[in-house]
């Protein structure tokens, strides 16, 4: 487990790993290319089994996000038992899950019942969310990641779709270094439609130093 430099969060807890999705943004597939001699599978969907104790060894509470470097919706489900686990028994952290499937992810027999209170359950937007996305309502803690953040999707639909699933927080930020096209405006019209949901926007993100709300 690693001291994270990304800014809402305090540490990258990576158990699995991989991807069979092809992003072109994919930042965790970039590094694992980079560093074959630590992702000795390349980016195939990997379980560590030798990283899942490594939160028990942090004392003071912490933001974890879970699978920086991968998406959970390519694990089996005794692997994400095996997670949640160790989720439950360290009620000091706050986890993050993140996958862009979570409608495959999140209705599955791990997740079915009571799911631990410091787990949050994430959905990233980009292009589009299925029309199911309402269903996460259900789960106690659902969160947003929109990334990356772009001024030339129209804001309407997007903003709907994601309120109909009830995040109680999002995290927004642009693609870097490549993202040219940036709005103050655009971004104050998405804080404005959100209310008073807890949000977090990046450095890449004009207002970054207004909006910067973290969850437990």
């Amino acid at each position: 487990m690693n001291k994270t430099k990304i800014e809402s969060f305090d540490y990258t807890w990576n158990p699995i790993t991989g991807c069979s999705n092809s992003c072109s943004y994919c930042y965790a597939r970039k590094i694992a290319s980079r560093f074959p001699n630590v992702f000795t599978n390349g980016f195939l969907p990997t379980y560590w089994p030798n990283r899942i104790m490594e939160p028990t060894k942090v004392k003071i509470p912490s933001r974890i996000f879970v699978g920086s470097m991968g998406d959970i919706v390519y694990q089996p489900d005794m692997v994400i038992n095996a997670i949640l686990k160790i989720v439950e028994a360290t009620p000091q952290h706050s986890y993050f899950f993140l996958t862009k499937f979570p409608m495959l992810a999140y209705f599955r027999p791990p997740f079915h019942g009571i799911i631990p209170k410091n787990a949050w359950l994430g959905f990233s937007f980009h292009d589009g969310l299925p029309s199911d996305i309402c269903r996460l309502r259900d789960f106690p803690n659902v969160w947003c990641s929109w990334e990356p953040f772009r001024v030339s999707k129209p804001a309407g639909d997007a903003i709907s779709k994601i309120k109909t699933a009830r995040p109680g927080w999002i995290v927004a930020g642009y693609e870097t270094p490549h993202c040219n096209l940036k709005s103050k405006a655009f971004e104050q019209q998405v804080m404005d439609s959100f209310g008073t949901v807890p949000m977090f926007f990046k450095d890449t993100m004009l207002l970054a130093s207004k909006v910067r709300t973290v969850v437990w």
